[in-house]
């Protein structure tokens, strides 16, 4: 998409502690470096303020440390109210949601296939 207003990339070196794994998590940086991307977001703003729609593009590479895939570091919204659309533009994946009351979820991602995270909670549409 053209036209970002935000860029942000994360690195293994950003990701320790994010993998259960931290035996295979530690080989893959000695063989890969800190500096190797895992992950990239393009953020694409209207404005600023009340009802500003905001847009991210993220693309995470293809990656496994030990028996665990490539992710993305989660997120809680500051305000919790606030909604998000995922939609699987190639590759396939699986969308990782959990709740604050310890309640998850899994849904695969597929081309096409768009998965809506309403404030109150995630569905598969």
């Amino acid at each position: 998409m053209a036209g970002r207003t935000g860029f942000y990339e994360k690195c293994l070196g950003d990701m320790a502690g994010v993998y259960r794994d931290e035996r295979a998590f530690d080989a893959a940086v000695a063989a890969h470096g800190a500096d190797h991307l895992v992950y990239r977001v393009e953020e694409h703003r209207s404005g600023d303020g009340p009802g500003a729609l905001i847009i991210g593009t993220s693309t995470v590479l293809p990656g496994r440390y030990g028996d665990e895939f490539a992710v993305t570091r989660g997120h809680l919204h500051a305000r919790p109210d606030r909604a998000e659309l995922y939609h699987c533009l190639s590759g396939s994946g699986v969308l990782l949601m959990e709740t604050l009351d310890g309640r998850s979820r899994a849904v695969p991602l597929t081309p096409g296939r768009p998965c809506t995270c309403p404030g109150t909670g995630c569905t598969a549409a």
